[in-house]
């Protein structure tokens, strides 16, 4: 992102890193911080060229985004609080990691974040806080994989077969909290059959 903004600095201590244009030529400066403006920790501030008719939709796509608990993420002054999750599954999953100039997908043990949706929003996969395409399930839960997700090379779409593995791995989870209808919707009946029965909630 900051390839795209008109101007940003990146403030840590004492020290901080500006990215302006100049002359039509993007130049990088560091400079001292007065201690009074030291920053505990990081603080990244980007002046992004967006158009005046897609703001809205923009700012409600980094509403939909779960910072991390140390994160604090504002977007044009509205801040955007860390969510605590309902339930942690761990699990083993495929993820993706360069070796040798290419990609490659081995299993790894991660955790998955379950966090309450809401009624107007549409479960959603999440990878490391960032939303990549629908659960597909009908439980009032988004799942955020805390490891990249693999995905097509447009990375518009999660690689064959994922979901039905993290429906699996939330399975046991959410059986609990399931009534009625629930326990026979389609996505119930995939997971079912190789349902990972050791993963573990908080």
């Amino acid at each position: 992102m900051l390839c795209l903004a008109n101007a940003a600095t990146v403030t840590s201590g004492k020290r901080r890193i500006r990215f302006v244009v100049e002359q039509g030529r993007r130049v990088t400066r560091e400079e001292a911080v007065v201690a009074a403006d030291a920053i505990a920790g990081t603080l990244v501030w980007m002046e992004m060229p967006w158009p005046h008719d897609v703001i809205g939709q923009l700012e409600r796509y980094f509403q939909s985004i779960l910072p991390p608990p140390n994160v604090r993420l504002r977007v044009n002054d509205k801040l955007i609080e860390p969510r605590e999750p309902a339930h942690r599954v761990e699990a083993t999953l495929p993820t993706e990691l360069m070796e040798s100039g290419k990609w490659i997908r081995p299993p790894r043990k991660t955790a998955i974040e379950l966090m309450h949706s809401g009624e107007a929003r549409e479960p959603m996969v999440y990878e490391l806080g960032i939303p990549v395409c629908p659960a597909e399930w009908t439980q009032p839960y988004h799942v955020n994989v805390l490891q990249r997700v693999p995905m097509n090379p447009c990375r518009d779409a999660v690689a064959s077969g994922y979901l039905v593995k993290l429906h699996r791995a939330c399975l046991p989870v959410l059986l609990p909290e399931m009534e009625g209808q629930e326990v026979l919707q389609d996505w119930v009946g995939t997971a079912v059959p190789h349902c990972d029965q050791r993963s573990r909630s908080r």
